[in-house]
């Protein structure tokens, strides 16, 4: 440990030349650091311009970095054989490590031994977490808003429990085609008469939509959330063929989409059924596959469109129904 010896006396030991010493301070004085700077420490004292790198080499022995001069604030590394005073191999100088540029500059007067890693830890700005808090209690409020616009309910029934399905159904609007209810647009189709003859949704039914080869039908408005996952109709055709179903809708940007559902398939290597008679669909899925999450609501509107394929021959469809989900 350098005790406090005047920097002069430092640098003859040295072998430092004097114009390099005491520079800063004409009365030979030293500057020392005010205390509490949270640097190094209080009370560290500068002198001169002397710093830590000095290289030399002195006959067969080899000279480590110990002392050396900052000319204008660079280092200037001094070598050759005037330099006095160098550690050799055998006393193997260690640079003096410091917390601040000060304490670098204050060997004449304090050797810093103790090597102290700099850790730096990541400090979350109070705007930050204020906005974390915001968007939290904004979340907590938004998830609420979708659970109250959901859609509203409607009366449930096990429709399709004798085939052994008894999830609860909702019928869709105008899903049995009788008198009263929300029409269906029809597209030269027509509503005939003769049930499905399972009459799921009512005994007293007494119609049913026959679709024509190659044309299509678009139910009313339906609301869909993420409580009605599927629907099932009845349907029927003698005759190989095919229905598409589909879902038309406007997605969050006002553009119009089409979203296909699946399909009733009778005969053939892909047929989901035997519609030879009346026979139930396949649960369809429904909202599932629309991107429910996209809207503020958690809730769209939607249309079906059932279309037959071009085989001859009409298909007749009935009793269509929602499956609402129910906890």
């Amino acid at each position: 440990m350098v005790d406090g010896a005047e920097p002069e006396r430092l640098a003859a030991s040295l072998g430092i030349a004097e114009d390099h010493v005491g520079a800063s301070d004409p009365a030979g004085g030293s500057e020392t650091t005010p205390g509490g700077s949270g640097c190094a420490g209080d009370g560290v004292r500068r002198a001169g311009h002397a710093s830590i790198f000095s290289v030399a080499r002195s006959g067969s022995q080899r000279a480590r970095p110990t002392t050396g001069v900052f000319d204008q604030g660079k280092p200037a590394v001094r070598r050759g054989r005037k330099a006095r005073g160098l550690v050799t191999d055998d006393e193997m100088a260690r640079l003096p490590t410091a917390t601040s540029t000060r304490a670098a500059l204050s060997g004449y007067d304090k050797e810093v031994t103790s090597v102290m890693p700099m850790v730096i830890h990541p400090r979350i700005g109070r705007n930050v977490r204020r906005l974390a808090t915001l968007t939290a209690t904004l979340a907590c409020f938004g998830g609420a808003g979708v659970a109250q616009a959901a859609c509203p309910t409607a009366p449930t029934t096990a429709a399709f429990a004798k085939f052994g399905d008894t999830a609860q159904y909702s019928l869709a609007p105008g899903g049995s085609f009788e008198p009263g209810q929300a029409a269906w647009t029809l597209n030269g189709n027509s509503i005939v008469a003769g049930n499905e003859t399972h009459y799921l949704n009512s005994p007293d039914d007494a119609n049913s939509l026959s679709i024509q080869s190659g044309t299509s039908v678009v139910s009313p408005e339906i609301c869909v959330d993420a409580t009605t996952p599927f629907l099932r109709l009845v349907a029927k055709k003698p005759t190989k063929g095919n229905i598409k179903v589909e879902a038309l809708y406007t997605d969050d940007l006002g553009v119009p989409k089409v979203k296909t559902l699946g399909s009733v398939i009778q005969g053939g290597l892909n047929a989901n059924g035997d519609y030879s008679d009346w026979a139930p669909s396949p649960a369809l899925k429904l909202s599932t596959l629309l991107p429910l999450a996209k809207f503020a609501t958690g809730t769209m509107t939607v249309q079906l469109r059932l279309t037959a394929a071009a085989e001859p021959g009409a298909w007749q469809v009935d009793d269509v129904f929602i499956d609402p989900y129910r906890s």
